[in-house]
């Protein structure tokens, strides 16, 4: 009965020495875990990290679309399908207490969808001290009619809107 006992203890050991070591693997260059997606900017290409390594994304029909909203408002009006939304915006405040809004409107078929807003009231606060980023993504189930824009405004200060752009990827 000694026997039986000390030979399960023994397995339950060395199980829980091995079976309870995961493969520590993940994706490099950039570092990622399992399921974590990314866009590549100089490819344009999704990937997704499969644990080990980053895989592009591709199949039935995908589109993905990147564009600089710093040079032009996206507008498109031949989508179909969903999609998912990112919009990356940065602001970068040239004086201590600087007083700007920017901000960014997406719309589906004319329904707003949501915005993205940085701004500093230009008071004590030392908001409008700082470099600001925001980034906001949207789940978007039937694509049709997709407006971004965005309005900047800053008032007696040469803040500028650094950053804006946006990646659209879906059509399944």
């Amino acid at each position: 009965m000694k026997t039986k006992i000390a030979l399960f203890v023994y397995l339950i050991l060395v199980g829980l020495s091995f079976g309870g070591q995961n493969a520590l693997a993940a994706c490099s260059s950039p570092s990622g875990v399992a399921s974590q997606t990314r866009y590549d900017t100089s490819s344009n290409k999704m990937y997704y990290c499969n644990n080990t390594s980053w895989v592009e994304m591709s199949g039935g029909g995908g589109t993905i679309v990147s564009h600089n909203l710093l040079s032009s408002n996206y507008i498109s009006s031949s989508l179909a399908g969903a999609y998912v939304l990112t919009v990356n915006m940065q602001v970068n405040p040239s004086v201590p207490n600087a007083d700007y809004d920017a901000r960014v409107t997406i719309r589906n078929n004319g329904t707003t969808l949501g915005e993205l807003v940085i701004g500093s009231p230009g008071d004590s606060d030392g908001i409008g001290t700082k470099r600001s980023t925001t980034s906001r993504s949207f789940f978007i189930s039937n694509a049709s009619n997709i407006n971004i824009s965005h309005t900047f405004s800053n008032t007696g200060t040469s803040t500028t809107l650094a950053a804006l752009d946006m990646v659209l990827f879906g059509g399944f």
